[in-house]
């Protein structure tokens, strides 16, 4: 996991990270030392962030930004947005500027393939998994497969329209990419035959596809556009090169201008920043609230045996319906005070942010990535957040500045270094 912040006010963003990274190898988990924050442009003033998973269809995100940003040169864009959209579409078709020459996907092909076969086996793996759960059923001495079952479920759970040309596309490539080697494969070591559920499958499959209910990787674009006097940025969900597309979709964007003028905005692990900054978080909100609930359950019970109310009595069993409905008008109401009261308790913090000159807010970043790894290490929760912080700052003025950054080598040890190749 990570801890990753972005701060803006009208003189620049901050860009702040830890450097723990987690993989799972062989069901054990592992923790490594990975760069999140990169420099989008040699000469913009433009950055990304990346957390969740480090790699597109397993091209690390490292590599595409390098090369995104060797492409680039000294090309620029209006908006923070159109970098972002500019970014996806040189991994599509490699194709950065207007007449460019549209080549194949940056992801090699051997990669989208396994890249598909992957996803096709944790799907069944995970419906395998949740069929387990249930205990054959006998009906009327009528045997229910527990495999059809869960199918069942998870259909009565698709949203898309399987009819539409654009499902039906879809469906035709996981169709494709089933082939009879990879149902044995997925068929070697489990009791469930796919062979005998194979449109089911597939309509599920397109259906989490299209929908984008995957993994995924986090990008967060920050920093000026030609066009924008103040900051911005947008944050991106990235699901990976995916039965033909690479898919992903716009979750949050944010600006600077009259009406906010500062931002700030965790990713990832948020609930130590959170809480540092509302003063609680959101696991302390929802105990709270399903605590005062079932109070007032309790409550209402209790006076229900108190008057001797008797539930097939229709009058008194509307009373006490009355009496429910009332109690979750007061907890809606409890709720809207809760957040206005957090609301209260952020804003000022949030107004002194766009007094802070750039190294007040640097530190502030790196304060609060360094708190989240503490709080993890004082925990009993494993310690995804770690490591030394990355801290840079981006000012239209100056660019892009490193504040704050490991490396895997020494400066002084390569004196030609960013004379040679600006990374």
């Amino acid at each position: 996991m990570t801890s990753e912040l972005l701060i803006m006010n009208k003189s620049c963003v901050v860009m702040a990270a830890d450097s723990a990274a987690t993989v799972q190898y062989e069901d054990v988990p592992k923790i490594f030392t990975a760069d999140k924050i990169f420099a989008l442009s040699k000469k913009q003033p433009i950055g990304v962030m990346t957390y969740g998973v480090p790699e597109i269809s397993g091209v690390p995100v490292e590599v595409l930004v390098k090369e995104f940003r060797s492409g680039l040169d000294d090309g620029s864009f209006p908006t923070v947005d159109e970098y972002a959209e500019r970014f996806f579409e040189f991994i599509k078709t490699r194709r950065i500027h207007e007449g460019d020459e549209e080549r194949p996907t940056m992801i090699p092909a051997d990669f989208i393939e396994r890249e598909n076969i992957l996803f096709i086996g944790s799907l069944w793996g995970y419906i395998c998994r949740r069929a387990d759960k249930y205990v054959r059923i006998s009906e009327n001495g009528v045997s229910i497969d527990p495999l059809k079952y869960v199918l069942g479920e998870m259909l009565d759970e698709c949203e898309i329209k399987f009819k539409d040309e654009k499902s039906k596309l879809v469906m035709k490539r996981i169709s494709e990419a089933l082939t009879e080697d990879v149902i044995d494969a997925l068929n070697e070591d489990g009791e469930y035959n796919l062979r005998n559920h194979l449109k089911s499958f597939v309509e599920i499959a397109a259906d989490k596809v299209l929908l984008m209910d995957l993994r995924h990787t986090g990008l967060v674009f920050a920093g000026y556009g030609d066009d924008r006097l103040f900051p911005s940025y947008v944050e991106y969900r990235v699901y990976g090169y995916l039965f033909g597309e690479l898919r992903y979709k716009k979750k949050a964007s944010s600006d600077v201008n009259a009406d906010n003028p500062s931002e700030i905005m965790p990713f990832a692990q948020k609930e130590v920043v959170g809480g540092f900054l509302l003063g609680t978080n959101q696991d302390t909100k929802e105990y709270f609230l399903s605590t005062f609930e079932e109070a007032l359950d309790d409550v209402t019970a209790n006076m229900m045996k108190t008057f001797k109310i008797r539930a097939n009595d229709e009058k008194l069993t509307k009373q006490r319906d009355k009496i429910t409905r009332y109690n979750e008008k007061k907890i809606e109401e409890l709720i809207e005070r809760w957040d206005e009261h957090l609301s209260d308790f952020f804003y000022p913090a949030k107004g002194i942010i766009k007094f802070l000159s750039k190294d007040e807010l640097a530190s502030m970043a790196e304060l609060l990535i360094d708190i989240t790894s503490l709080k993890r290490r004082l925990s009993d929760e494993a310690e995804t957040v770690g490591g030394p912080a990355d801290v840079a700052v981006i000012s239209r003025g100056d660019g892009f500045v490193w504040v704050k950054r490991k490396h895997y080598f020494s400066m002084d040890l390569n004196p030609y270094y960013q004379e040679r190749n600006w990374k």
